[in-house]
């Protein structure tokens, strides 16, 4: 007659949300380690590479593309950070993760999928013919595969 979810969660429910954050924690860990190497590899990390953004040549815009999607990543990981730390002090933290949710889609999500519209028209443009970068362009590749899923 009256289910668990009127009186809290059960705590193989929380494992089981703690657990399925901390997998999806360590992909994001994961894609940023993946981008930072490919960045601190890329030989544009020394250069001047925000001076004369609207004339740059590809590879700039794409390792500023990068580079933000990185940042993005850093966030959406804090945010697992700070989920999981209320499903482990709070009895029931659903409410509080639904404003979290709504915050991250609002401010976070939504600036990602402009930016991941922005990494469509930069990749498959006119000016891909002239990148010489392999890695930088194989990283945009999936993560523009990771978006698409």
């Amino acid at each position: 007659m009256f289910n668990d979810l009127e009186y809290g969660l059960t705590k193989t429910q929380k494992r089981k949300y703690i657990r399925t954050n901390m997998f999806y924690g360590f992909f994001e860990l994961c894609m940023i380690g993946v981008s930072f190497a490919v960045i601190v590899e890329s030989h544009l990390f020394h250069a001047n590479i925000f001076d004369n953004l609207i004339d740059a040549n590809i590879e700039t815009s794409c390792f500023v593309w990068v580079c933000i999607y990185m940042a993005l990543y850093i966030l959406y990981f804090f945010r697992r950070i700070l989920l999981i730390g209320q499903w482990l002090c709070m009895d029931d933290p659903r409410i509080r993760q639904a404003k979290i949710n709504c915050l991250t889609f609002t401010f976070v999500t939504t600036f990602e999928m402009i930016w991941f519209c922005y990494g469509n028209y930069e990749i498959y443009g006119s000016r891909l013919r002239d990148f010489d970068n392999k890695n930088l362009w194989k990283l945009m590749i999936v993560i523009l595969a990771y978006g698409y899923i």
